[in-house]
């Protein structure tokens, strides 16, 4: 548990603070005001918590014990599911939308998870990652080639790859995609000029579309 202690601890640091909150004021910006929210890859629940905080009904999700055995103890969020992303075990349109934060880098087919997303929504996924196009995307990669971490193990996407994943997902669903948005955060605060463009550590992306056709 020990790991599962030192994932949960890192957003008790000064970047880890800085880092949860610009994530959950863009995905705030992102997420209906109201609602029944799925987070899959919840974790330790750390940011399931803060969205029941805010007033959603929410619903974690996570293949790995050990994490939810962290959230549960410490009392993060109400209802927590041992489960897997690829297979949710929901029935369809369950929820007003469905996020994933920092889990779909880790997820062996995201394809099949974005379907599962889009099945069990009524019309709002978020996707937030790591951007490998930013300076701390880019020094994770390099760190998990020299170390055993979970930057060893991931898929880092880029704005334009999530982006294509996420249509490629929809394809043969009988879904009408109505709008892909996306921003970054988390720039490295001695370039404020970057601001502007694409190179933030943290990706935000919104996808909404309607029912079935």
């Amino acid at each position: 548990m020990k790991w599962v202690e030192k994932y949960d601890r890192w957003y008790e640091e000064n970047f880890g603070k800085r880092a949860f909150k610009e994530e959950t004021d863009l995905m705030k910006s992102f997420l209906p005001s109201k609602g029944k929210i799925l987070e899959v890859g919840t974790g330790t629940g750390r940011f399931a918590s803060w969205l029941e905080k805010e007033g959603y009904e929410v619903v974690g999700i996570d293949i790995s014990f050990p994490m939810l055995k962290f959230a549960k103890e410490n009392k993060r969020v109400k209802y927590l599911i041992q489960g897997d992303a690829q297979q949710l075990p929901f029935k369809e349109k369950s929820f007003d939308g469905v996020i994933f934060i920092t889990s779909l880098e880790y997820i062996h087919n995201p394809i099949q998870a974005l379907k599962e997303a889009y099945r069990v929504s009524r019309g709002i996924i978020f996707l937030g990652v790591l951007n490998s196009w930013s300076i701390l995307g880019i020094s994770r990669r390099i760190k998990g080639l020299f170390s055993q971490s979970y930057c060893s193990f991931g898929t880092f996407y880029n704005p334009l790859s999530l982006k294509r994943l996420a249509k490629m997902a929809m394809d043969n669903q009988k879904f009408i995609l109505k709008k892909i948005y996306w921003k970054t955060v988390l720039y490295p605060l001695l370039l404020p000029k970057l601001r502007f463009l694409p190179f933030g550590g943290f990706i935000g992306m919104k996808i909404s579309f309607e029912g079935e056709r």
